[in-house]
């Protein structure tokens, strides 16, 4: 199962990133070597080429090891060297490093038709803000097709059709009746009456009290400011108009 889980670890990060982390540590990147003969530059490698890379790099080295642990709990001889044949097998096509125009190529590589590039961190990040484009652009089309495919259409129109039933239907109709009724006697209410009348009378005093007034005849604008008016005019506009009651003085505090 440990095994299994490695091998899609490797093959899925190979195949959309084209890196695991500890080769985004390193800087390094595998990518699809271009064909003999052609000036081309390196793509993705894919699922299929990514799935075949693992085999060689993962499942082998892995069996190797199974190899040994069965031998172990058997206290078996052949399975024993077979392991040791395999890893060492591994081992030796791990080390056989061959460099190539873009980057180093082992026989594995060579065998699946792959190139280790090694990359700049701006190179890295320029290619990680590559890939999250892609992958918001992958996830809007997705969502465009989902809304769009005829069995979300359906599901659509049949919630409509649904909810413009359950809106005609009698017993809603007669709820909504049934509210608009208990707000009508509500308003009608005497209670309700009582105290809009309380309200209306309350605001009539404060508005014909003195202070009511005076906020009232207070003027919105100002011609000029009271620092720049005459002695004359300040004593103009400090003396009360006629029949305009003077506001109460307040008490000097404490």
């Amino acid at each position: 199962m440990q095994l299994v889980l490695v091998a899609a670890y490797d093959c899925l990060l190979h195949a959309f990133i084209g890196r695991t982390l500890g080769k985004a540590i390193a800087g390094v990147t595998v990518l699809r070597a271009a064909p003999a003969g052609q000036d081309r530059v390196p793509q993705r490698l894919g699922l299929a080429l990514a799935a075949r890379r693992t085999a060689l790099t993962v499942l082998l080295p892995g069996v190797g090891w199974l190899l040994l642990l069965w031998a172990t709990i058997s206290l078996s001889l052949l399975p024993a060297l077979l392991g040791v044949v395999v890893l060492l097998v591994s081992v030796i096509e791990c080390a056989n490093l061959r460099r190539a125009p873009l980057g180093q190529t082992c026989w594995h590589d060579r065998r699946c038709g792959t190139i280790v590039v090694r990359l700049s961190w701006a190179q890295q990040l320029q290619q990680a803000a590559v890939l999250q484009q892609r992958a918001a652009a992958g996830a809007q089309h997705f969502v465009r097709q989902a809304w769009q495919a005829p069995a979300t259409q359906k599901a659509v129109e049949h919630t409509q059709a649904a909810a413009q039933r359950a809106w005609e239907a009698e017993a809603t109709q007669r709820a909504v009746q049934r509210t608009r009724d208990a707000a009508e006697r509500i308003r009608d209410a005497q209670p309700t009456r009582q105290a809009l009348d309380k309200g209306k009378d309350l605001a009539q005093r404060l508005r014909n009290s003195p202070w009511g007034t005076a906020v009232t005849n207070r003027p919105q604008r100002w011609t000029a400011r009271d620092d720049d008016a005459t002695p004359a005019q300040q004593a103009d506009s400090s003396t009360p108009a006629p029949g305009t009651p003077a506001a109460p003085s307040t008490p000097p505090s404490s």
